[in-house]
C-alpha cells in the first residue's frame, strides 16, 4: 500500500492533536476476507514532510478503493491510530476483529459502503470512540448493545440506511433517541419486513373481497330485475 503523508493538526474531543495523515494512494483491491497488508511505502519521500516511522501516523484515509473486506495487518504500521476513514470503497462488512487492533481509535468514518450488519460487541475494544459515521450503507440489523461500551460517544451518523435513517449529534441523542430507534427498527428487521408483506397482502386480499362483494350485489340486482320483468310480461299476457 502506498501512502501520501500530510502533517496535520486537528481537534478530537477537548484535545488538539498533532500528527500525520496517511492518504492511501494508487489502486487498492481487497476482494477476500483475510487479505494481509504486508508493506507500506511512501509516495514521495522528498516532496512531503515525513514521520520518523509509520507508527507516528494518527490518521489513515482510504477513499474510493475496491476494499470489500477490511484488511489485516494495518496495526503493524499504524500503532497509534486515532482517526480511520474508509469510504466509497464497497466495504461489505465490519467486524469486531477488524477494529479491536486499534484501541486508541477516536473517530471512525465508513460512509458510502455496503455494510449490512452491526454485530454484537462490535466496538467492545474501542472505548475511546467519539465519532462514528456510517451514512449511506445498507444496514438492516444493529445489535441492541451497539453503544454500551462507548461511554464517550457523542456522534453516530446512520442516515440513509435500510432499517434506520437517523443521526445522533450529541451524547444525549445517542443515549435517549438512537437506542430507541435501533430497538424499534433494527433488531428484527427481516421479521418486520415479512410482517409488513403479510399485512400488505392481507390488505390487498381485503380489497379484493369487497370488490367481489360489490360485483355480487350488482349481479344479484340485475338477476332480480330480470326475474321481475319476466313475471310482469307473463302476467300481462294472461
Amino acid at each position: 500500500m502506498q501512502c501520501e503523508y500530510e502533517e496535520m493538526v486537528w481537534r478530537l474531543g477537548n484535545k488538539t492533536t498533532k500528527g500525520y495523515r496517511c492518504y492511501g494512494e494508487g489502486k487498492i483491491e481487497i476482494k477476500e476476507r483475510g487479505f494481509i497488508i504486508d508493506g507500506i511505502r511512501r509516495k514521495d519521500p522528498e516532496a512531503y514532510p515525513q514521520p520518523e516511522n509509520f507508527a507516528d501516523a494518527s490518521e489513515l484515509q482510504l477513499i474510493a478503493k475496491d476494499i470489500l473486506y477490511f484488511p489485516k495487518g494495518l496495526q503493524k504500521f499504524f500503532q497509534h491510530l486515532l482517526n480511520l476513514e474508509l469510504t466509497l470503497s464497497k466495504l461489505k462488512e465490519i467486524k469486531q476483529e477488524d477494529l479491536k487492533v486499534f484501541p486508541d481509535l477516536q473517530a471512525l468514518n465508513l460512509n458510502f459502503n455496503f455494510i449490512e450488519v452491526l454485530e454484537k460487541d462490535l466496538f467492545k475494544f474501542n472505548p475511546k470512540l467519539r465519532t462514528i459515521r456510517m451514512h449511506s450503507n445498507s444496514i438492516n440489523f444493529i445489535d441492541q448493545n451497539i453503544v454500551d461500551d462507548l461511554k464517550v460517544l457523542s456522534v453516530f451518523i446512520l442516515g440513509s440506511n435500510t432499517c434506520i435513517n437517523f443521526s445522533a449529534k450529541n451524547r444525549a441523542s445517542v443515549v435517549n433517541f438512537l437506542t430507541v430507534k435501533i430497538k424499534n427498527n433494527c433488531l428484527n428487521y427481516g421479521e418486520l419486513e415479512i410482517t409488513k408483506k403479510v399485512e400488505k397482502t392481507g390488505t390487498q386480499h381485503g380489497k379484493y373481497f369487497w370488490v367481489l362483494v360489490g360485483c355480487g350485489v350488482i349481479v344479484g340486482v340485475f338477476l332480480m330485475f330480470a326475474v321481475l320483468r319476466t313475471v310482469y310480461l307473463i302476467l300481462k299476457k294472461n
